[in-house]
């Protein structure tokens, strides 16, 4: 099958590999209709690397099944998918504390797990979630960087009617401004950001008594968490609307030539799809 595998700092290649098999009871394998090109593999692109060498990479998807191993009970060949994209140990301390989040030992799709750029990818049964089929796969491309969203928004009290800054607006952005009014704020002001200028004045958070609260990946108790069904109705209900953050989609052996401009922002984008269906 085709893939996309990253090497080294802005060395990707589309390239044959083998198509993965199904192994354990558990297994599911996805035939990929869509993936999203992330900020952060942008950036893994650019100046970061790969920290597994020729590791297929990509990690928003959307797709079917294809087939599944005899343990497999919640989803069948033929159901439209997407799936949690970390692999917590769950034997650690803070997974026996129902925090995934926080796992010292996360493995993450496209880091040290085969990830989504590519004609199939295999994934635990837990990890994979079923879709409405009245979502189209574009859409359900999003559902990640959306549980991203939730999982911080859970971090965070607003209040009817509360006013909100979201800084920057890029993917998760954008999504934050459409979840921040679900969540009953009233005004909310996004703003982007300067390179030119310093991402944190401390003596400003100090004077101010500020709080800062962070928030890492999408996952809670019970695995993989509320933030995926979450994300899936509001999503597929159309009361989160991703179509405008969508600047366009391009087939999978297109992306090697396409990195370097979306890395220098030589033109405008929120979000790139890969149709990786248009190989079939």
């Amino acid at each position: 099958m085709k893939a996309l595998n990253l090497y080294g700092v802005q060395d990707v290649r589309y390239e044959d590999v083998r198509k993965p098999e199904i192994e354990k009871e558990n297994d599911v394998l996805i035939k990929v209709n869509t993936a999203g090109i992330c900020g952060s593999d942008i950036s893994r692109f650019g100046k970061i690397g790969s920290y597994n060498p020729g590791l297929t990479w990509g990690h928003e998807f959307s797709g079917i099944v294809e087939s599944t191993g005899r343990g497999v009970t919640s989803v069948s060949k033929g159901d439209r998918v997407t799936a949690c994209n970390c692999f917590p140990c769950f034997h650690c301390d803070y997974c026996k504390q129902g925090n995934y989040a926080r796992c010292t030992d996360m493995k993450v799709l496209g880091g040290q797990v085969n990830g989504a750029f590519a004609e199939y990818i295999r994934m635990p049964a837990e990890n994979v979630l079923k879709l409405p089929d009245s979502m189209d796969f574009a859409t359900a491309s999003f559902i990640e960087p959306s549980s991203v969203v939730v999982h911080g928004m859970r971090q965070v009290d607003i209040k009817p009617g509360s006013s909100v800054a979201i800084v920057g607006c890029g993917t998760i952005g954008l999504l934050a401004v459409q979840w921040a009014k679900i969540c009953g704020a009233g005004d909310v002001f996004a703003f982007d950001t300067d390179e030119a200028l310093p991402r944190l004045n401390f003596e400003k958070i100090v004077r101010n008594e500020l709080k800062v609260i962070g928030s890492w990946n999408s996952m809670s108790a019970p695995f993989p968490g509320k933030e995926w069904q979450t994300s899936i109705h509001y999503l597929s209900s159309g009361k989160i609307d991703v179509s405008p953050l969508i600047t366009r989609q391009v087939r999978m052996e297109d992306v090697p030539s396409l990195l370097p401009e979306l890395y220098n922002r030589k033109s405008f984008f929120v979000k790139v799809l890969i149709n990786v269906e248009a190989l079939s």
